[in-house]
């Protein structure tokens, strides 16, 4: 009788095939709190495929690599590998733009104080605008009152940045005049409190000296409180300062908090936006840096069959201004993308008050270039390029001209709309407590496992019938 030993199962083979597709992930300016890493966009499109695909067990993982493209330029690569009966397939290469860096590297290192009066100019420029453009279509009235509601809270912040920043100055200076010196301040005169009857060791009993012992804490106790009353009295006029400093070390150093910083990546990143837009400031430095992406995937060893872009918030403006480009032709390379996703893109705000912004473009991608763009109703700085703000109740089919004007064509998105809850428009309270800007962040949520996002649907358009959910 012979045994036959059990062999260890080999690992499936990976089966390269010419499907793989590659995308460029652009994300929001800053670091939003909503998880914006490229790791993050590329594990939650896995989930979507492996959610959405045909085979019911089939699965999907990541994995890293890292990547050199261009002179000084390096990213991460996260491959999206499907494993099934036949091996494991690598389907789509995530690829991030960073760029943030760039765009912010000339205001990063101003002080705070600076950065200020910088703000202070800028939005009363925004007011402006709003004032002069508030009549333009682009957003319903509910949108723009929340604008100019969101735009007055920023500046009553830069209001009460600058009159605490006066205050702690005039405040250190009058807690330096009106100290009183170190000699002075135990010169003071009241009257004398109870006394003590010193007992001589040798005459003292035991009771005598506890009841001494007590009195003489007493008497101390007393006159602590007496001191204290008396610099209460005496120097009440050094504490409206001393608030003001107190005021100002809990406003600029919280524990945990980092509200100065916050403040200060607030203000650059609104100073940044305000100048791309006004000026086309950095611009060319961060076209640059897609165009060296978008030539490293062409020339590379693995061909793609598709190349898409997906941009978020001001990354989608970021993708635009380079498919199509203001003032020059798009390198041929763009000819290569596929698909565009915008996702929370704010083109209706910019053409509201940049009304010449998305006009005189020109085109060096493809004729067959497919736009999908996701927006949700409550989210105020979305788009649904219905020329009448995200309100449910448009109709968008009566609305064809809203788009990007490259001579004589009209390029328009397929807008998707991607809600949660029942509320589809902004309420009195909505706009006083911002639910607009807050509804931005809620395309996804902070955990990367178990969650449904606005990938399920950019998948979904994006795949269906094709081998990547076959």
């Amino acid at each position: 009788m012979t045994t036959e030993l059990a062999s260890t199962p080999e690992a499936p083979p990976v089966v390269e095939t010419n499907e793989r597709e590659a995308i460029i992930f652009i994300p929001a300016i800053g670091k939003p709190w909503d998880d914006p890493s490229i790791e993050g966009v590329a594990r939650r499109i896995s989930i979507a495929i492996d959610r959405q695909s045909i085979t019911e067990k089939a699965k999907t993982h990541v994995e890293v690599a890292e990547q050199d493209y261009g002179s000084s330029f390096k990213c991460k690569m996260f491959t999206i590998v499907k494993k099934d009966a036949n091996g494991d397939r690598p389907l789509i290469d995530v690829f991030g733009l960073d760029y943030n860096d760039t765009l912010v590297e000339s205001y990063v290192k101003r002080t705070l104080f600076t950065k200020t009066l910088l703000l202070v100019v800028t939005l009363i420029d925004g007011f402006r605008r709003l004032l002069f453009r508030f009549y333009r279509r682009g957003k319903s009235l509910k949108e723009k009152l929340q604008l100019a509601y969101g735009l007055m809270i920023a500046g009553l912040l830069v209001v009460y940045l600058v009159i605490l920043i006066t205050a702690v100055v005039s405040s250190v200076e009058q807690l330096i005049k009106k100290s009183p010196p170190a000699n002075q301040q135990t010169q003071t005169t009241s009257k004398p409190g109870p006394t003590t009857a010193v007992v001589p060791p040798a005459e003292a009993g035991v009771s005598d000296t506890v009841f001494g012992g007590i009195n003489t804490v007493a008497g101390g106790v007393w006159d602590g409180i007496r001191s204290v009353w008396t610099f209460i009295r005496t120097q009440r006029s050094l504490f409206p300062p001393i608030i003001v400093l107190l005021t100002a070390v809990g406003f600029v150093v919280p524990p945990k908090a980092q509200l100065k910083e916050r403040i200060s990546l607030a203000a650059t990143n609104y100073l940044c936006l305000i100048h791309y837009l006004n000026w086309g400031e950095r611009s060319h430095a961060i076209g640059g840096k897609l165009e060296a992406l978008i030539e490293h995937l062409v020339e590379r060893d693995q061909v793609y069959k598709k190349i898409h872009i997906i941009g978020y918030s001001f990354g989608s403006i970021v993708a635009v201004d380079n498919l199509f480009g203001l003032g020059r032709k798009p390198i041929d390379r763009f000819e290569r993308i596929d698909t565009l996703v915008t996702i929370g893109c704010p083109f209706d705000i910019i053409r509201t008050y940049w009304p010449a912004y998305f006009t005189g473009r020109q085109s060096g991608g493809s004729a067959e270039l497919k736009w999908i763009n996701v927006y949700s109703p409550i989210d105020i700085l979305s788009s649904n390029f219905a020329d009448a703000g995200n309100e449910s109740r448009v109709d968008e089919s009566k609305n064809e001209g809203v788009g990007i004007e490259v001579g004589d064509k009209i390029y328009k998105p397929e807008s998707i709309r991607f809600s949660q809850g029942s509320s589809q428009v902004l309420g009195l309270l909505d706009i006083l407590t911002l639910t607009g800007f807050k509804a931005h962040t809620l395309y996804w949520g902070e955990e990367v496992k178990g969650e449904i996002t606005c990938f399920h649907t950019i998948v979904e358009e994006m795949y269906k019938g094709t081998p990547v959910l076959n």
